[in-house]
């Protein structure tokens, strides 16, 4: 068997143009005596955009008077050394579940949604600002996340807690994600205080991308991926819709969140959404997912250098096709010709 092997003179360039972002939080009992190893394996899967949980936020306390105690920094601190190479940071607040993270009535502070309240958000948004800049933190480096997939109530709070941000630091980005329980109105209320949509993928395909273009200098999406998710039709061409639509950042949900044992997707009621499985005591393997994801960035970055070149591998015609009729065989030639322009581009 004599096997031909050509090597094209193409280098990725070492930062991608689009924002690559899965949830990974640190906390989840699979990355447990592994952080290390998921740091080095998110930077390989290409991953230059991380979403610090809400439990790593600073969120302000207040003593049994009502006074205000300031921002603890030591959480969010350790998760800025872990994420040094981050291109972004997204701030989730968690202020949609409670308890659970950080209280949107803080405990012994002002009732949700007071003018008291208002006040205390705008302080809160301001020392935020004020700690991010004193830590070597453009504004365009992070955005705030305040609630995860808001509709109904969501937005409201969306909306309270946007007005007051902009009156703490209007420097300050805002992001949210809507998915598909997100009504018109729902869009419109929150349209005012949004610096980054990041739709889910179902309104990515309807009127609701049109209104996000037309109300925010970022638009990116995000999926939610399970086990049963195909690591080429989903995981790889979301980039290639990604650049099709011309939109800024991508993610999807999730990392390494998990019922029970990875190994088993029935011993839970909850699901299974990890990309990543646990092996020895420090190893992580990858999934089909997981790969066909990082090869969907790096076709990203092919498919950028050949439109910066003007060829036509990158045109919307190959696109719509491979789209329309995805294909193992007609993503390998679709990438093929795609490094071949660049190569003769050069």
């Amino acid at each position: 068997l004599l096997l031909s092997v050509i090597v094209c003179p193409v280098t990725f360039p070492e930062e991608l143009e689009i924002q690559n972002f899965a949830y990974a939080y640190t906390t989840w009992a699979l990355l447990k005596g592994r952080t290390e190893q998921s740091r080095q394996d998110l930077i390989a899967h290409r991953i230059n955009t991380y979403v610090i949980h809400g439990g790593f936020t600073p969120w302000p306390t207040f003593d049994k008077n009502g006074e205000w105690q300031g921002l603890d920094w030591t959480r969010l601190d350790a998760q800025i050394a872990l994420h040094a190479t981050a291109k972004c940071l997204l701030l989730w607040s968690g202020l949609e579940i409670g308890d659970r993270v950080n209280r949107l009535t803080p405990e012994d502070g002002p009732e949700f949604p007071s003018e008291e309240w208002k006040t205390f958000a705008a302080r809160w948004a301001k020392e935020l600002g004020d700690g991010m800049v004193a830590r070597g933190f453009g504004y365009d480096d992070w955005a705030l996340y305040p609630v995860d997939e808001p509709s109904g109530r969501r937005a409201r709070i969306v909306r309270a807690a946007g007005d007051a941000i902009r009156a703490g630091d209007p420097q300050i980005r805002i992001f949210e994600n809507p998915y598909g329980a997100a009504s018109q109105a729902d869009m419109e209320l929150m349209a005012p205080v949004v610096d980054i949509w990041c739709p889910a993928l179902n309104i990515a395909k309807d009127e609701r991308l049109d209104f996000c273009r037309e109300h925010a200098d970022e638009v990116w999406m995000y999926q939610v991926l399970g086990k049963p998710s195909h690591p080429l039709k989903v995981f790889r061409l979301a980039f290639w819709e990604a650049f099709q639509k011309d939109l800024r950042g991508y993610g999807f949900w999730d990392y390494a969140n998990c019922g029970g044992s990875v190994w088993d997707a029935y011993d839970s009621d909850r699901h299974d959404y990890s990309v990543v499985y646990d092996g020895d005591a420090s190893e992580l393997i990858p999934s089909k997912r997981w790969e066909g994801y990082r090869e969907g960035a790096e076709d990203h970055a092919l498919l950028t250098l050949a439109r910066g070149l003007g060829s036509d591998a990158a045109g919307e015609s190959v696109l719509a096709d491979l789209l329309e009729a995805p294909d193992a065989g007609k993503l390998s030639d679709a990438r093929r010709r795609l490094i071949r322009a660049i190569v003769e581009g050069q």
